[in-house]
Protein backbone atom coordinates (compact mmCIF):
# COMPACT_ATOMS: atom_id res chain seq x y z
CA UNK A 1 0.00 0.00 0.00
CA UNK A 2 0.78 3.48 -1.35
CA UNK A 3 -0.01 6.53 0.63
CA UNK A 4 0.87 10.22 0.04
CA UNK A 5 -0.39 12.65 2.73
CA UNK A 6 0.42 16.01 1.58
CA UNK A 7 -0.31 19.83 1.45
CA UNK A 8 0.93 23.42 2.70
CA UNK A 9 -1.24 22.85 6.44
CA UNK A 10 2.11 21.18 7.68
CA UNK A 11 0.20 20.71 10.94
CA UNK A 12 -2.53 18.54 9.36
CA UNK A 13 -0.13 16.37 7.60
CA UNK A 14 1.89 15.61 10.83
CA UNK A 15 -0.96 14.93 12.46
CA UNK A 16 -2.82 12.94 9.97
CA UNK A 17 0.41 10.60 9.76
CA UNK A 18 0.79 10.69 13.51
CA UNK A 19 -3.04 9.15 12.96
CA UNK A 20 -2.15 6.90 10.68
CA UNK A 21 1.51 6.01 12.83
CA UNK A 22 -1.21 4.99 16.22
CA UNK A 23 -3.23 2.94 14.16
CA UNK A 24 -1.28 1.02 12.62
CA UNK A 25 0.39 0.37 16.43
CA UNK A 26 -2.75 -0.36 17.70
CA UNK A 27 -3.28 -2.76 15.25
CA UNK A 28 -0.49 -4.68 13.55
CA UNK A 29 2.49 -4.17 16.13
CA UNK A 30 2.39 -2.62 19.57
CA UNK A 31 6.13 -3.42 20.15
CA UNK A 32 7.23 -0.91 17.23
CA UNK A 33 9.29 -3.46 15.51
CA UNK A 34 7.88 -2.73 11.91
CA UNK A 35 8.08 0.86 11.99
CA UNK A 36 10.86 2.60 10.17
CA UNK A 37 10.83 6.28 9.54
CA UNK A 38 12.87 8.54 7.51
CA UNK A 39 14.99 11.13 7.70
CA UNK A 40 16.64 9.68 11.20
CA UNK A 41 15.74 12.11 14.15
CA UNK A 42 18.56 14.90 13.87
CA UNK A 43 18.86 14.09 10.45
CA UNK A 44 17.56 15.11 6.73
CA UNK A 45 19.03 12.70 4.60
CA UNK A 46 16.94 9.73 2.71
CA UNK A 47 19.36 7.17 2.21
CA UNK A 48 17.85 4.89 -1.01
CA UNK A 49 19.12 1.90 0.35
CA UNK A 50 18.17 1.65 3.72
CA UNK A 51 14.51 2.79 2.93
CA UNK A 52 14.16 0.54 -0.11
CA UNK A 53 15.62 -2.16 2.25
CA UNK A 54 13.40 -1.20 5.10
CA UNK A 55 10.62 -1.33 2.49
CA UNK A 56 11.12 -4.61 1.10
CA UNK A 57 12.16 -6.21 4.42
CA UNK A 58 9.41 -9.34 5.35
CA UNK A 59 7.43 -8.10 8.85
CA UNK A 60 8.75 -9.77 11.50
CA UNK A 61 5.85 -11.53 13.82
CA UNK A 62 2.98 -9.23 12.20
CA UNK A 63 1.22 -8.95 9.31
CA UNK A 64 2.53 -5.94 8.25
CA UNK A 65 4.97 -2.89 8.06
CA UNK A 66 5.02 0.51 8.18
CA UNK A 67 7.94 2.91 6.57
CA UNK A 68 7.36 6.69 6.96
CA UNK A 69 9.68 8.86 4.66
CA UNK A 70 8.88 12.35 4.96
CA UNK A 71 9.71 15.10 2.40
CA UNK A 72 11.11 12.69 -0.75
CA UNK A 73 9.31 14.67 -3.16
CA UNK A 74 10.62 18.11 -2.14
CA UNK A 75 14.66 16.42 -1.85
CA UNK A 76 14.51 14.05 -4.99
CA UNK A 77 16.08 15.79 -7.81
CA UNK A 78 15.04 15.00 -11.17
CA UNK A 79 17.54 12.80 -12.30
CA UNK A 80 16.90 10.62 -9.37
CA UNK A 81 13.37 10.22 -9.60
CA UNK A 82 13.54 7.17 -11.87
CA UNK A 83 14.93 4.93 -8.99
CA UNK A 84 12.18 6.10 -6.66
CA UNK A 85 9.32 5.20 -8.52
CA UNK A 86 10.48 1.73 -9.89
CA UNK A 87 10.88 1.00 -6.26
CA UNK A 88 7.62 2.26 -5.46
CA UNK A 89 5.81 0.73 -8.45
CA UNK A 90 7.30 -2.70 -6.07
CA UNK A 91 6.28 -2.24 -2.53
CA UNK A 92 4.62 -5.42 -1.36
CA UNK A 93 1.83 -6.52 -0.42
CA UNK A 94 2.88 -6.57 3.66
CA UNK A 95 4.37 -2.99 3.76
CA UNK A 96 2.33 0.31 4.23
CA UNK A 97 4.54 3.01 2.70
CA UNK A 98 3.07 6.73 3.86
CA UNK A 99 5.08 9.84 2.09
CA UNK A 100 4.20 13.01 3.71
CA UNK A 101 4.95 16.13 1.99
CA UNK A 102 5.16 19.63 3.57
CA UNK A 103 3.94 21.47 -0.05
CA UNK A 104 1.08 22.70 -1.91
CA UNK A 105 -1.54 20.29 -3.14
CA UNK A 106 -0.45 21.59 -7.13
CA UNK A 107 2.95 21.22 -6.36
CA UNK A 108 2.78 17.79 -4.95
CA UNK A 109 -0.20 16.19 -7.22
CA UNK A 110 2.49 17.28 -11.02
CA UNK A 111 5.69 16.13 -9.37
CA UNK A 112 7.32 13.26 -11.74
CA UNK A 113 7.08 10.59 -8.90
CA UNK A 114 3.72 11.01 -7.88
CA UNK A 115 2.42 11.54 -11.13
CA UNK A 116 4.35 8.08 -11.98
CA UNK A 117 2.99 6.10 -9.42
CA UNK A 118 -0.75 7.15 -9.13
CA UNK A 119 -1.41 3.70 -11.09
CA UNK A 120 0.31 1.86 -8.51
CA UNK A 121 -2.71 -0.53 -7.01
CA UNK A 122 -3.74 0.54 -2.94
CA UNK A 123 -2.69 4.00 -3.74
CA UNK A 124 -3.91 6.64 -1.65
CA UNK A 125 -3.87 10.18 -1.49
CA UNK A 126 -4.51 12.98 1.54
CA UNK A 127 -4.27 16.16 0.43
CA UNK A 128 -4.03 18.80 3.87
CA UNK A 129 -5.02 22.11 2.43
CA UNK A 130 -4.96 25.10 4.78
CA UNK A 131 -7.99 26.15 5.65
CA UNK A 132 -9.49 29.13 6.28
CA UNK A 133 -13.29 30.50 6.90
CA UNK A 134 -15.86 28.35 7.91
CA UNK A 135 -13.70 24.72 7.28
CA UNK A 136 -11.31 26.56 9.86
CA UNK A 137 -13.78 27.32 12.39
CA UNK A 138 -15.46 23.96 11.99
CA UNK A 139 -11.97 22.34 12.52
CA UNK A 140 -11.69 24.45 15.84
CA UNK A 141 -15.18 23.02 16.67
CA UNK A 142 -14.50 19.34 16.00
CA UNK A 143 -10.83 19.69 17.98
CA UNK A 144 -12.57 20.81 21.16
CA UNK A 145 -15.26 18.24 20.76
CA UNK A 146 -12.84 15.27 20.37
CA UNK A 147 -11.51 16.19 23.45
CA UNK A 148 -15.16 16.75 25.34
CA UNK A 149 -15.45 20.35 25.10
CA UNK A 150 -17.88 22.97 23.17
CA UNK A 151 -16.81 26.00 21.24
CA UNK A 152 -19.43 27.76 19.12
CA UNK A 153 -18.65 29.61 15.98
CA UNK A 154 -18.53 33.01 17.55
CA UNK A 155 -15.90 32.20 20.07
CA UNK A 156 -13.97 30.10 17.42
CA UNK A 157 -13.60 32.97 15.17
CA UNK A 158 -12.24 35.52 18.14
CA UNK A 159 -9.65 32.63 18.49
CA UNK A 160 -8.61 33.04 15.24
CA UNK A 161 -8.82 36.76 15.20
CA UNK A 162 -6.91 36.68 18.34
CA UNK A 163 -3.96 34.21 17.58
CA UNK A 164 -4.29 33.83 13.35
CA UNK A 165 -4.82 30.70 11.24
CA UNK A 166 -1.40 28.91 12.37
CA UNK A 167 -3.13 25.82 12.93
CA UNK A 168 -0.01 24.47 15.42
CA UNK A 169 -0.98 27.67 17.28
CA UNK A 170 -4.62 26.93 17.43
CA UNK A 171 -4.06 23.79 18.18
CA UNK A 172 -2.87 24.04 21.31
CA UNK A 173 -4.48 26.93 22.26
CA UNK A 174 -7.61 24.86 22.33
CA UNK A 175 -5.99 21.90 23.77
CA UNK A 176 -5.22 24.50 26.98
CA UNK A 177 -8.77 25.57 26.70
CA UNK A 178 -10.53 22.59 26.59
CA UNK A 179 -8.80 21.15 29.59
CA UNK A 180 -9.57 24.51 31.21
CA UNK A 181 -13.36 24.91 30.68
CA UNK A 182 -14.16 21.18 31.27
CA UNK A 183 -16.99 22.12 29.03
CA UNK A 184 -18.22 24.91 27.09
CA UNK A 185 -15.66 27.65 26.24
CA UNK A 186 -16.03 30.93 26.53
CA UNK A 187 -14.95 33.76 24.91
CA UNK A 188 -14.09 35.19 28.66
CA UNK A 189 -11.87 32.26 28.64
CA UNK A 190 -9.66 33.67 25.80
CA UNK A 191 -8.45 36.67 27.51
CA UNK A 192 -7.79 34.65 30.67
CA UNK A 193 -5.30 31.72 29.09
CA UNK A 194 -4.44 32.94 25.11
CA UNK A 195 -1.89 35.54 25.27
CA UNK A 196 -1.32 37.34 22.04
CA UNK A 197 2.03 37.65 21.11
CA UNK A 198 3.92 40.48 18.82
CA UNK A 199 1.75 38.75 15.23
CA UNK A 200 -1.09 39.82 17.23
CA UNK A 201 -0.37 43.28 18.74
CA UNK A 202 1.05 44.30 14.88
CA UNK A 203 -2.52 42.53 13.59
CA UNK A 204 -3.96 45.44 16.17
CA UNK A 205 -2.03 48.24 14.76
CA UNK A 206 -3.05 47.64 11.71
CA UNK A 207 -6.90 47.54 12.73
CA UNK A 208 -6.24 50.44 14.37
CA UNK A 209 -4.71 52.33 11.62
CA UNK A 210 -7.35 50.41 9.01
CA UNK A 211 -9.92 52.25 11.30
CA UNK A 212 -8.59 55.27 11.33
CA UNK A 213 -8.22 54.91 15.24
CA UNK A 214 -5.76 57.75 15.51
CA UNK A 215 -4.56 57.50 19.42
CA UNK A 216 -4.93 53.62 19.22
CA UNK A 217 -2.36 53.48 16.26
CA UNK A 218 -0.26 55.72 17.50
CA UNK A 219 0.46 54.42 20.85
CA UNK A 220 0.59 50.40 19.05
CA UNK A 221 2.93 52.30 16.72
CA UNK A 222 5.18 53.39 19.91
CA UNK A 223 4.75 49.63 21.23
CA UNK A 224 5.61 47.41 17.91
CA UNK A 225 8.74 49.67 17.77
CA UNK A 226 9.60 49.45 21.71
CA UNK A 227 9.31 45.52 21.01
CA UNK A 228 11.43 45.97 17.98
CA UNK A 229 9.53 45.03 15.26
CA UNK A 230 11.42 46.12 12.14
CA UNK A 231 10.10 49.34 10.55
CA UNK A 232 9.91 47.07 7.07
CA UNK A 233 7.98 44.92 8.42
CA UNK A 234 5.77 47.20 9.82
CA UNK A 235 5.09 48.31 6.37
CA UNK A 236 4.56 45.13 4.54
CA UNK A 237 1.71 44.60 6.92
CA UNK A 238 0.10 47.64 6.42
CA UNK A 239 0.62 47.19 2.49
CA UNK A 240 -1.18 43.80 3.36
CA UNK A 241 -4.15 45.26 4.46
CA UNK A 242 -4.00 48.10 1.77
CA UNK A 243 -4.42 45.05 -0.62
CA UNK A 244 -7.12 43.84 1.00
CA UNK A 245 -8.82 46.92 1.49
CA UNK A 246 -8.70 47.89 -2.12
CA UNK A 247 -9.90 44.27 -3.02
CA UNK A 248 -12.99 44.75 -0.93
CA UNK A 249 -13.57 48.20 -2.25
CA UNK A 250 -13.47 46.75 -5.49
CA UNK A 251 -16.09 43.88 -4.42
CA UNK A 252 -18.50 46.37 -3.83
CA UNK A 253 -17.47 48.56 -6.63
CA UNK A 254 -18.77 45.71 -8.64
CA UNK A 255 -21.89 44.20 -6.96
CA UNK A 256 -23.19 46.72 -4.36
CA UNK A 257 -24.08 46.12 -0.80
CA UNK A 258 -22.03 42.54 0.40
CA UNK A 259 -22.36 40.72 2.77
CA UNK A 260 -19.46 39.34 5.20
CA UNK A 261 -19.81 35.93 3.95
CA UNK A 262 -19.70 36.80 0.04
CA UNK A 263 -16.26 38.66 0.83
CA UNK A 264 -14.97 36.03 3.09
CA UNK A 265 -15.61 33.60 -0.22
CA UNK A 266 -14.39 35.72 -2.89
CA UNK A 267 -10.90 36.92 -0.92
CA UNK A 268 -10.54 33.00 0.94
CA UNK A 269 -10.62 35.22 4.51
CA UNK A 270 -11.82 34.05 7.25
CA UNK A 271 -15.59 35.81 8.57
CA UNK A 272 -14.27 37.52 11.44
CA UNK A 273 -11.68 39.12 9.46
CA UNK A 274 -13.77 39.90 6.22
CA UNK A 275 -16.28 41.19 9.05
CA UNK A 276 -13.52 43.84 9.85
CA UNK A 277 -12.48 44.17 6.50
CA UNK A 278 -15.33 45.10 4.99
CA UNK A 279 -16.16 47.92 8.06
CA UNK A 280 -12.90 49.26 7.46
CA UNK A 281 -13.25 49.62 3.63
CA UNK A 282 -16.29 51.64 4.62
CA UNK A 283 -14.01 54.28 6.05
CA UNK A 284 -12.57 54.87 2.56
CA UNK A 285 -13.00 56.03 -1.07
CA UNK A 286 -12.06 54.08 -3.49
CA UNK A 287 -9.20 56.81 -5.02
CA UNK A 288 -7.87 57.54 -1.36
CA UNK A 289 -7.12 53.64 -1.27
CA UNK A 290 -5.78 53.46 -4.47
CA UNK A 291 -3.26 57.09 -3.66
CA UNK A 292 -1.91 55.26 -0.17
CA UNK A 293 -1.41 52.08 -2.08
CA UNK A 294 0.74 54.06 -4.82
CA UNK A 295 2.35 55.73 -1.31
CA UNK A 296 3.18 52.95 0.18
CA UNK A 297 4.46 50.91 -2.82
CA UNK A 298 6.65 53.76 -3.56
CA UNK A 299 7.98 53.94 0.18
CA UNK A 300 9.24 50.17 -0.13
CA UNK A 301 10.96 50.80 -3.09
CA UNK A 302 12.60 54.03 -1.92
CA UNK A 303 13.23 52.38 1.39
CA UNK A 304 14.86 48.95 0.41
CA UNK A 305 16.97 51.00 -2.20
CA UNK A 306 18.16 53.74 0.88
CA UNK A 307 16.30 56.34 -0.53
CA UNK A 308 14.10 57.17 2.54
CA UNK A 309 13.97 56.46 6.25
CA UNK A 310 11.90 54.09 7.04
CA UNK A 311 11.05 55.12 10.27
CA UNK A 312 10.11 58.50 8.71
CA UNK A 313 8.33 56.62 5.86
CA UNK A 314 6.05 54.57 8.48
CA UNK A 315 5.11 57.98 10.07
CA UNK A 316 3.84 59.67 6.96
CA UNK A 317 1.61 56.84 5.91
CA UNK A 318 0.16 56.51 8.98
CA UNK A 319 -0.74 59.64 9.62
CA UNK A 320 -2.20 59.50 5.86
CA UNK A 321 -4.09 56.29 6.49
CA UNK A 322 -5.61 57.95 9.82
CA UNK A 323 -6.50 61.30 8.60
CA UNK A 324 -7.20 60.75 4.95
CA UNK A 325 -10.58 62.96 3.53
Amino acid sequence: MLIFVYGDDGARVTEKVREMRAKFLVKFDASGMNLAEFPAAGSSDLPFGDIIQAIQSAPFLSEKRMVVVRGLLDGTKKPEQQKWIDALHHVPASTIVIIAEDMEAKNVEKHGIFVAVKDVAEMHKYAQEKLTGPALTKWITDRAAALGATVDARTADLLVARVGDDVWRLGGEVDKLAAYAGGAVTAEMLDVLVTRDSASNIFGLVDAVAGRDVKTALRLLSDERGAGSADLYIMAMLARQLRLLLQVKHLVAERGNVEKDTVAKALALHPFVAQKTLAQAGKYTLPSLVDLHTMITQFDRDAKRGKVDPTVAIDRLVAEMVMVA
